[in-house]
């Protein structure tokens, strides 16, 4: 199957289809009132050792998550960098508090031993380790499904794709026979140019300079 893909970079990024493929099995995207109350039920059920959160899933589309949350009591703090959330309160009240600083800051690489040794900026080479990941897999699959079938967005806040994780997802779909096009303002959208250190390799997206990637190769 090959899709075609729109990437939007003012203030967002978009994926369009225009491909024409079968019908993928249909996905059950709706939860009538009385599902809800019933999901409701089933987390103050579920609710052990007085914790503070309870979460049962609602849906999974990727890059999408929808999930009913009952929240008896405070909860910890939760760091959300790269998603954005939507909630919903349904019964009720409380307090939410946004914004803060991590104190005493770590954060751990996503491989001991990167093999997209070609990208410097470490947020970058960090995003492309975890592209070799089941997870990261998994939802490449589901927006490639999506786009199939129908006109898909993925949606970032960087405007300048190629400082941005877009570049490495442009370069993933356009090396499995996709053609992205980046969308900045009202000019004609631009056809993605591939990264000259992207290369694929049984089925994943390395990279690293074109000797060394012969080299390992070899």
């Amino acid at each position: 199957m090959r899709a075609q893909f729109l990437a939007l970079t003012f203030l967002a990024s978009a994926v369009a289809s225009a491909a024409l493929a079968a019908q993928a099995p249909p996905r059950n995207t709706f939860m009538n009132n009385k599902e809800i109350m019933g999901l409701i039920d089933k987390a103050k059920a579920d609710r052990k050792d007085n914790a503070p959160l309870v979460a049962e899933p609602i849906l999974s589309l990727a890059p999408y998550r929808a999930q009913l949350e009952y929240r008896p009591a405070t909860s910890p703090a939760a760091v959300h960098e790269k998603d954005a959330e939507l909630m919903v309160v349904l019964e009720g009240t409380g307090n939410i508090v946004t914004g803060g600083k991590l104190v005493e800051e770590k954060r751990g690489k996503q491989r001991e031993h990167s093999p997209n040794v070609a990208l410097r900026d470490e947020a970058l080479r960090n995003y492309a380790d975890y592209m070799l990941s089941p997870e990261f897999q998994d939802a490449a699959r589901t927006l490639v499904e999506l786009a199939g079938t129908s006109k898909t967005a993925v949606m970032c806040a960087e405007k300048n794709f190629s400082n941005c994780h877009r570049s490495l997802i442009s370069d993933y779909l356009t090396l499995h026979g996709h053609e992205v096009l980046h969308i900045e303002d009202l000019s004609p959208p631009q056809r993605h140019r591939l990264s000259a250190d992207a290369h694929l390799f049984e089925g994943q997206v390395i990279y690293s300079p074109e000797d060394l990637f012969r080299d390992k190769l070899a």
